[in-house]
């Protein structure tokens, strides 16, 4: 009967199904390449879809060359393959097929009013349109697939989670699009607009997506930091993500610690409540550490068959693998493995470490209830896994070091808070002995050491540690590995200024440093100041010395080597200016008060007294506003004329004639608070100064001045006296007694 009724069809009807069933099987196939290119070679449905596909083409290319009428295969497979994932395109088939079998019966009814014929008409003439309309949209719909993917590499997210993220702005902005008319202007949502508002919506799915895009974002637009950081909602948003303690959150709590790392420069805690407890929280988080590289292995399996590059199968076909290789350029990169940077007590010190950059977050961190107490904790070595427990370590190490190097009364109030840690030396002296501890790891310890040290305290227990200072003696001048090298630089530069203050005011620690066995240490220390990398770091270090253990040196045989150094710093005092200038003054005045008779040789065979004057009286004039970078430069030129003066008076008239008695006058009329102290963190002194308060200093000066002026038979014979002074310096053969029996006859010869 059915075969009846069908030879009863029209002949337009019929032909209409036949060029429809023509028009099946590659409309199948083109449904079922689109969906394999969406489709991950790993996806439990990506075979099967394949294989179909496959099929379809081998029933095309069979049917062409047999001529075998494939209506009926070809609709029952399309209606199969459309049936896949999306009801609209049946829906929309079914209306074509009976409008097109409305419209070729219209024709042949018992209809003979024209108006209903007519109404008729333009029924069936609408629902084909809607029909076809509908295909249309679901054709374009496929094709979107490619501007998504390609999307999604371009904003460089990865993954099944990427992919996701970027079908669910297609879906919003699509349903924006409706609900304002096409035509709208103004009414587009960009990526980065969808991401932000997502942050702060109620849908976990929504925050996800919002949290991935961007974490992803950031990474390639520094400039949506500001942007970010200026949206309360988004912020507080992501700060409450933090405390998402759940298993099932850990996903987008991971997601939410690495974007707010990268926000957090730019954040100030006390404008977002409870902060530094959610963060604190992370710090608590030991056990996601290696559940964190479980999934992140998982990821890795999972993979995408974009970055991991799927590799075709042995024995597929030609077409087959060119195949693959299209869905290898069309599917998102699969994501990376996660490291032991992304657990959760690692990016936790991270964000606190940038939230440290801001003087008022430190404060905050400081109030914090154990806070600094638990960053300290993690300073050790506690289990097998290397890799797991390096990260962690390297990260409180480098937070503590950011906290220890704050200026002003905040970075005071927290060094403290830092060295009243019953733990954290022993952690510190701990991670320097350690075998497991890398060189990445010894240089923010020893950075941390020495601004502890700017403590008076502190200095005096540090000191007691003789592995402590074995460890910063090796770092500084030892060498290492099978070629026998120095340490690097950086490293060098933290040890030697850790050495240098715990030199200061301490005689104690001086004599350790001294008595350390394996190194010549006066002897490197003026090799170091012919380098401009260490000359500052060995001159301080050297000055320390020379203040707190004459006698020490004196037993070492270090005159020789001082003798050699004074030369090189006289010579760089001429060249420098600032900080350098300072400590290399002040080691030039501690060498002149142990070896008075060497200052003859130095100041005339180089460079001349009159413009070594010079440059000290302009240095005295550029600095009537003492520097909180260098605050002891009219101290130390003050000690060293009072040191030059006293050795040899004969020098006055040069001083005097430029213009130092004017330039010392100045100096008591213009007294400051700043050289109170001889170290500055910031705006806030560290270290305060022991010496005679400077204005007693100038008083001396003056008067020595006075004195010498009054004994003009010593002026007078100054020539001969620096001549025959400098010969006794330059003879090999003279030593430190004979040097000083010469100075003694001249001197009552003069008289």
């Amino acid at each position: 009967m059915a075969s009846a009724y069908y030879y009863r069809l029209p002949m337009k009807y019929l032909q209409l199904l036949r060029l429809q069933g023509l028009l099946c099987l590659p409309l199948a196939t083109l449904v079922l390449s689109l969906v394999s290119l969406q489709t991950p070679a790993n996806s439990p449905s990506s075979q099967p879809i394949d294989i179909t596909l496959h099929i379809c083409f081998f029933v095309q290319l069979v049917s062409t060359l047999a001529n075998i009428d494939s209506d009926m295969i070809g609709t029952a497979i399309m209606l199969g393959v459309l049936l896949i994932g999306n009801l609209q395109i049946p829906g929309a088939i079914i209306r074509i097929m009976l409008s097109s079998f409305g419209l070729a019966n219209l024709q042949h009814n018992k209809y003979e009013e024209k108006k209903l014929l007519g109404s008729m008409d333009a029924f069936y003439v609408l629902t084909l349109c809607q029909g076809t309309l509908y295909i249309v949209a679901c054709i374009c719909d496929l094709f979107s697939f490619f501007l998504r993917r390609s999307l999604a590499r371009q904003s460089g997210l990865r993954g099944k989670r990427g992919a996701r993220a970027v079908d669910l702005y297609y879906h919003c902005a699509y349903l924006k699009c409706m609900e304002t008319g096409i035509l709208t202007a103004g009414k587009e949502i960009s990526l980065t607009s969808f991401a932000i508002e997502s942050l702060s919506s109620g849908s976990r799915k929504k925050q996800l997506a919002g949290v991935l895009i961007v974490d992803s974002l950031l990474q390639q637009r520094e400039e949506l930091v500001s942007r970010i950081a200026c949206s309360s909602k988004a912020v507080s948003s992501l700060s409450n993500m933090l405390g998402w303690t759940d298993a099932q959150d850990r996903e987008i709590r991971l997601l939410a610690a690495r974007v707010t790392a990268k926000l957090a420069a730019g954040l100030r805690v006390a404008a977002i409540p409870g902060m530094l407890q959610l963060v604190s929280s992370l710090l608590d988080a030991e056990d996601q550490l290696a559940r964190g590289l479980n999934s992140a292995k998982d990821a890795g399996d999972d993979k995408s068959p974009g970055s991991a590059g799927i590799k075709p199968r042995r024995h597929d076909s030609y077409v087959s693998q060119h195949w693959q290789r299209m869905k290898e350029r069309w599917t998102v990169p699969a994501e990376p493995p996660l490291t032991h940077q992304d657990s959760f007590p690692v990016l936790g010190m991270l964000i606190l470490e940038k939230l440290a950059s801001d003087p008022d977050n430190c404060a905050e961190i400081g109030r914090a209830t154990d806070l600094i107490s638990k960053i300290s904790g993690f300073i050790s070595y506690t289990s097998s896994s290397r890799a797991q427990q390096k990260a962690v370590v390297c990260s409180s190490l480098n937070l503590v070091r950011r906290l220890a190097i704050t200026g002003g009364k905040v970075g005071a109030l927290l060094r403290q808070e830092l060295w009243e840690d019953p733990f954290l030396l022993d952690n510190l002296a701990g991670i320097l002995e350690d075998s497991r501890s890398s060189i990445k790891a010894w240089e923010p310890a020893m950075d941390i050491i020495a601004k502890l040290a700017l403590a008076e305290d502190a200095r005096k227990e540090i000191g007691s540690n003789k592995l402590i200072i074995f460890k910063l003696m090796h770092a500084f001048l030892g060498r290492y590995g099978p070629t026998n090298m120095h340490y690097s630089q950086p490293l060098r530069l933290a040890a030697g200024e850790a050495l240098g203050n715990l030199a200061i005011e301490n005689t104690a620690n001086c004599l350790i440093i001294l008595e350390e066995p394996g190194y010549k240490l006066i002897k490197d220390l003026k090799d170091m100041l012919w380098h401009d990398k260490y000359r500052y770091v060995a001159a301080t270090l050297l000055q320390n010395l020379c203040a707190h253990s004459r006698d020490k040196m004196q037993s070492l045989d270090a005159y020789e080597h001082l003798s050699c150094a004074l030369p090189v710093v006289v010579e760089n005092i001429m060249a420098v200016e600032g900080k350098q200038m300072e400590t290399l003054i002040g080691l030039a005045s501690q060498i002149c008060n142990i070896i008075p008779e060497c200052v003859v040789h130095s100041l005339e065979s180089h460079l001349g007294v009159s413009a070594f004057v010079k440059k000290m009286v302009n240095a005295l004039h550029a600095n009537k506003k003492p520097s909180p970078e260098y605050p002891r430069m009219r101290r130390v030129i003050v000690e060293l004329t009072i040191s030059i003066i006293e050795s040899h008076p004969c020098y006055t008239t040069i001083f005097i004639e430029g213009g130092m008695m004017e330039a010392l006058s100045k100096i008591e009329s213009i007294p400051s608070k700043v050289e109170r102290y001889r170290i500055f963190l910031g705006n806030a002194g560290a270290v305060l100064e022991s010496g005679l308060p400077l204005p007693n200093m100038v008083s001396r000066a003056k008067g020595l001045f006075d004195s010498a002026t009054r004994t003009p038979e010593l002026i007078i014979g100054h020539r001969l006296f620096i001549d025959d002074i400098s010969l006794c310096c330059c003879n090999e053969t003279y030593g430190t007694e004979a040097i000083f029996n010469q100075l003694g006859k001249k001197v009552e010869s003069l008289r």
